[in-house]
């Protein structure tokens, strides 16, 4: 799912650029962050742009037995590139909250624990 996408995602990020050299703090948190954001628009986006075709299918003329059918529909239509439609405004949503929750979790276990995450 989308969750466990980005929290590996953050995880392998940061822990690469700290093994690169740089000190753990807010740039490698908002790097990291970045990259989970990225991964988790990626993972995320054919299951929107699937669920959208399903659900607004009938108010458009369009409708399908399942999401599974709508799927195979977008598919034979547009191609495999039809499942990153409207990846931008997803990303667009996504990076805010992304970089807000892990910088929010990174400072509170900071103060809480006296370290970031490892």
């Amino acid at each position: 799912g989308g969750a466990e996408t980005q929290l590996a995602t953050y995880d392998a990020a940061k822990r690469r650029l700290c093994a690169a050299g740089l000190a753990d703090g807010p740039a490698v948190h908002s790097a990291a962050s970045l990259a989970a954001s990225l991964a988790l628009t990626t993972a995320i986006c054919p299951f929107d742009v699937t669920y959208t075709a399903f659900t607004a299918g009938p108010t458009i003329g369009r409708p399908h037995a399942s999401p599974a059918a709508a799927a195979r529909a977008l598919l034979r239509e547009g191609g495999p590139v039809v499942f990153l439609r409207g990846w931008l405004p997803l990303w667009a949503r996504f990076l805010p909250s992304s970089v807000l929750t892990f910088h929010f979790y990174e400072q509170t276990r900071r103060a809480l624990l006296g370290s970031y995450l490892q």
